[in-house]
This record gives structure tokens, sequence and C-alpha cells, in this order.
């Protein structure tokens, strides 16, 4: 029976066709398109791929038996000889390259800071680390706008060693004139504070950003910091932001959370001197996304253990873990640290996430 081609090569300037398996025996052969006598070439494969159960990919020919199962990569089949192009599966393990404490008992993506989370029965994960590394991103409750000499700034301490090469802020411009160039910067810090020259800088247009009166809500700015410069674990720095040509009538407003902010690894600082002076705003921190260029492929352990975890839910930005037949639940901004909370009347085995309240 002839069937059309599986696949198809440009070799050199000639077409080629390949057919996977032709009747019960798998084979490749490489033939001209034009001397085949096949004038339409078939888009798609022959065969749908069904069910993985048992580690076997089952195909479905439309003009042939059902009942044969070809192998995956690794994969033992019930057909001796006969090979199916299944999925590569790739074994990944912790940053020190162990495996994890034990199996994975939940998964969950956290979109807030762009990585998967698993769960297993004794500790939290995040996974490919990058290329969003440090983050604060919700909720959105003040501002700070900084002219001129007011420089504003937010400390943030990394869990892993990587180069950042880029940040972003969330801010919206306000008033009228313009505010030409932003200039953006990762500094050293001391006892909490921004401290000696910059480490990386680079800038943006501020008159790109969005007006307050028209979007309150703020904007995403990125800014790219050159070649970035290596930051190390567990250090604090400083993301340093000033405006050299704002003024009373035109400012930038960087978007702040002064109600209940959960970032650990730093918070809001102040100058009013273009950085000689420093000032930490307890209760306070500002919205930003710290990023890197290099990403990992790896589990990395959460600073706080979780053992236990029977549920992972996002809600506004924030990661929210339950621990079955406990009375307390945790909570994480950013996957890695967690805080602790305590249930009044019951457990808290699942979540549930609705529209409304109603």
């Amino acid at each position: 029976m002839n069937i059309p081609f599986d696949h198809e090569l440009m070799i050199d300037n000639e077409k080629k066709g390949l057919k996977l398996v032709n009747g019960d025996k798998i084979y490749y052969t490489v033939s001209d398109l034009a001397s085949s006598g096949l004038i339409k070439y078939q888009e798609e494969l022959r065969y749908t791929q069904n069910d993985w159960k048992g580690g076997h990919g089952f195909y479905n020919f439309s003009e042939y038996d059902t009942d044969k199962y070809f192998e995956g990569s690794g994969i033992d089949t019930t057909v001796t000889g006969e090979l199916f192009l299944g999925p590569k599966v790739n074994e990944v393990k912790e940053d020190d390259d162990t495996y994890l404490d034990s199996p994975v008992v939940k998964f969950r993506w956290f979109d807030t800071i762009q990585r998967l989370l698993c769960s297993t029965t004794g500790k939290a994960y995040r996974y490919g680390i990058g290329p969003i590394y440090e983050a604060y991103t919700e909720p959105f409750t003040s501002t700070h706008n900084f002219t001129g000499a007011d420089w504003a700034a937010q400390t943030f301490t990394p869990t892993t060693t990587h180069t950042v090469t880029s940040v972003a802020i969330k801010v919206y411009k306000w008033g009228t004139g313009d505010l030409n160039t932003i200039t953006v910067g990762i500094y050293a810090t001391n006892a909490g504070k921004p401290t000696g020259a910059a480490l990386a800088s680079g800038t943006i247009d501020g008159d790109t950003f969005v007006d307050g009166a028209s979007y309150p809500e703020g904007n995403w700015e990125t800014i790219t910091l050159g070649a970035g410069t290596e930051l190390t674990a567990s250090t604090m720095y400083a993301i340093v932001v000033s405006a050299a040509s704002a003024d009373a009538t035109k400012y930038v407003q960087w978007c702040s959370d002064s109600s209940s902010p959960s970032y650990s690894g730093g918070t809001a600082v102040t100058s009013p001197d273009s950085g000689s002076n420093w000032t930490i705003v307890p209760g306070t921190d500002r919205l930003f996304r710290e990023y890197s260029s290099t990403t990992t492929s790896t589990w990395s352990a959460a600073t706080t253990t979780l053992a236990g975890i029977t549920d992972l839910i996002e809600y506004n930005g924030i990661m929210y873990a339950g621990m079955g037949t406990s009375t307390k639940y945790y909570y994480s901004a950013d996957g890695n640290t967690w805080t602790q909370t305590d249930l009044d009347d019951g457990y808290a085995n699942g979540f549930l996430v609705t529209r409304s309240a109603d």
C-alpha cells in the first residue's frame, strides 16, 4: 500500500521523503518526492499519540491495525524491534546535584515570580531559578514620589548567587513637563542603606512612563544594567532610582506597599540629598523585579522548611500553602521565605479561590 511520507527534508535543492513505518516494519528510506508519484505532501504524521499509560506510546493508523505499541526513549515495548519517537525524559535534581528529599506530592505554577513550585513530604522547592530572581510585586497600597535630589531605593537580598542584568520597577509619572532621564543602579549596602558607587546602572526615558492621571495602577518599566554585576547569595543590595529633571510640578511615583509588606529581604529607603544620606522607611516595600540573563534548570529548596504541604494556591500575587491536619498555614511572596499564620478553628487542607465572596 502506498502511503504519504511522514517527514520531508530539503537536501541541497532536492526534496526527500521519509517514512517512519512501512506495514509492520520500522525503517527509514530516503527517496525523491517527484519520482515517488506523490503530488500532495501529508502535512501531519499518520499516527496520533493516544496513551502513554504503562510507559508505552500508542499509535493510531487510520489505514492499519491499532493493536501495536511503539517504545519511547528508554521505555520497553510490547513489540520487539519497533520504535516510537517519544518525548525525551530529563532527570532533574536539586541545585547541589542531589535528589529531592522525598517524592513530589504537589506542583504549582507561581505566576508572580514566573517559577514552578513543588512540595514533597518534607520541603518546598522552586524550579529553574531565573530570569526573575528577587521580586516584590503585590499589593500596591501606596506610592513614593521622588524629585531631583530626592532619591528612592529598595533593598533586597538574593537567595542565589547570580549576575543581575536588569531590573523592573512599577511606576507612573505625574504632573506636566519633561522628566527626561531616569537613572537606576545596583548598590552595595551598609547597615541596610545604599553605600559607595553603583555596581551597575542603566537609564530610561521617564517621559515614556504612563501618566498616573490615566493609569493610576502604574506600569512595569524595565531598565537594562549593561553587563550587570554579580550578586552574592544572602548579601543585601539596593535598587536606587533617581530623576534629575523632576521637580514639584513633574515627578515619578514608585508604587509601594505600606499596608502589609511581606518582603523579608529588604525595605524601602529614601535620600533627600542625592544619596549622601539615607533613611530606612520601616513598614514599606517598593514593587520591584530583579532579573538575570542566566538561568538554572534545577530545584532549589526554600529557605523556610515546610513539611507536610497538602495544597498550594496563588491569590493576589501571594502563594499560600495548606498544611493538612495542622492549624497553621503559610504564605510567601517569593516561594522561598514563608510566613506562618495560625487558623482559629480548623485545618487548612486545601484552598478554593472564587471570583466573589458572594
